[in-house]
């Protein structure tokens, strides 16, 4: 059996997520490529996401979690794959959130809190 070392608590939230896996070209000519996939869990810190290819360990990507059936305005974010496998016939990754100045981090964080800390229906 292996240890669960995680610090943060994971959440099942299903929601459509946008991974930009190649930024635009610097002249314009090509735009950026958007990948749809989705929500499995989250945490303050982390995300994982079923998705309809392999992504690249240790790829910083732009993130982009569509909350609108929850009410709340897309949340911007940047992180790094972990990890990316083939599971079940369905590509999954693991993200690690990062803290970048220009994203929703904070406001993904207090969200999260907020989730964790709401009594359970």
């Amino acid at each position: 059996m292996t240890e669960d070392k995680r610090i943060y608590q994971r959440l099942p939230l299903e929601s459509t997520v946008f991974l930009e896996v190649e930024s635009a070209a610097v002249s314009g000519a090509a735009p950026p490529r958007i990948l749809r996939c989705h929500s499995v869990d989250v945490s303050e810190r982390g995300l994982s996401l079923s998705l309809g290819e392999a992504l690249i360990e240790g790829a910083i990507l732009q993130v982009g979690i569509d909350l609108a059936d929850a009410g709340f305005n897309t949340i911007y974010l940047a992180a790094e794959v972990r990890w990316s496998r083939l599971e079940d016939e369905q590509w999954k990754a693991g993200f690690t959130v990062l803290h970048a100045s220009d994203s929703d981090f904070s406001r993904w964080r207090s969200l999260l809190r907020h989730m964790v800390e709401a009594p359970s229906p």
